[in-house]
């Protein structure tokens, strides 16, 4: 796993961000790495966005780009004040694209500068797009998908794997190292590091918040939990998260995610 001890400066390269450490910058993009240096635990928070008007209604919402109702603003807010302490040692803010991404981001934490992944917008629903069970009963490809137990995927949209390999691409480019003339924000303009982020990046035990969707974070958990647990035990409601213990096997290069704690939604 990535030494966080060693990193030097944080850096975003189309909206992502990425870690610069001694060997990112000797290596172009695309370069191999032929160890992993050795490093500090590193703390993950997996927040779900907070409810549309599609989730109250149980659609699914995909690349419909909703924003929040106003009861799940309210509840947010709340969702803050109550998590307060744990919130304000987040680092760095990670979010999907989306508005309800971005909003729920904006809600918990204030003025902090968002880092746009694309691989985390939710998965693409297809034909099923906005549509409830109600309206897809009696459906033949809706039954096929309930069948397969989702196997099958969204008939004009993606499939379960396909869809999970594009969330953990995103997750491992995010912490990948670039060459630093390569990196650019979401805006196009390279990333001059300001000294404080330097020295917040310079810290051991970063905290790291991805403010993303509920099938986003059920790839993730899917692919790296540990003890393993399966994709559709992670199903998370609106507004509720995950605390992870992430760190990478300095053998294998394979990250590992530890669950050790919840944040739960404000009644």
């Amino acid at each position: 796993m990535y030494a966080l001890d060693e990193v030097r400066c944080c850096v975003a390269f189309g909206g992502i961000i990425y870690y610069s450490m001694d060997w990112a910058v000797e290596k172009s993009i695309g370069g191999r790495r032929d160890e992993y240096p050795e490093v500090s635990v590193m703390l993950l928070y997996l927040i779900r966005h907070g409810a549309t008007k599609g989730n109250i209604e149980k659609r699914y919402v995909g690349s419909t780009d909703e924003t929040l109702t106003r009861e799940a603003v309210e509840r947010l807010v709340e969702w803050r004040h109550r998590y307060s302490e744990q919130l304000s040692q987040v680092q760095m803010v990670v979010v999907s694209p989306m508005k309800r991404c971005r909003q729920t981001a904006d809600i918990l934490f204030p003025g902090m500068r968002q880092y746009v992944v694309e691989d985390f917008r939710e998965c693409d629903f297809g034909a099923f797009e906005y549509r409830n069970f109600r309206e897809l009963d009696g459906n033949a490809a809706y039954q096929r998908f309930i069948d397969s137990c989702g196997e099958c995927g969204f008939p004009g949209g993606e499939d379960r794997a396909a869809f999970q390999s594009r969330c953990v691409d995103g997750f491992e480019k995010l912490l990948s190292g670039f060459d630093e003339d390569s990196l650019r924000d979401k805006t196009g303009i390279r990333v001059q590091a300001e000294a404080e982020t330097e020295r917040e990046c310079e810290s051991s035990g970063m905290h790291i918040a991805l403010v993303v969707h509920g099938g986003t974070i059920m790839a993730l958990l899917d692919r790296y939990s540990f003890p393993h647990r399966d994709y559709y035990d992670w199903q998370t409601d609106n507004g509720t998260g995950f605390i992870i213990e992430a760190d990478r096997d300095l053998e294998t290069g394979e990250w590992k995610f530890n669950v050790i704690g919840t944040l739960d939604k404000v009644r």
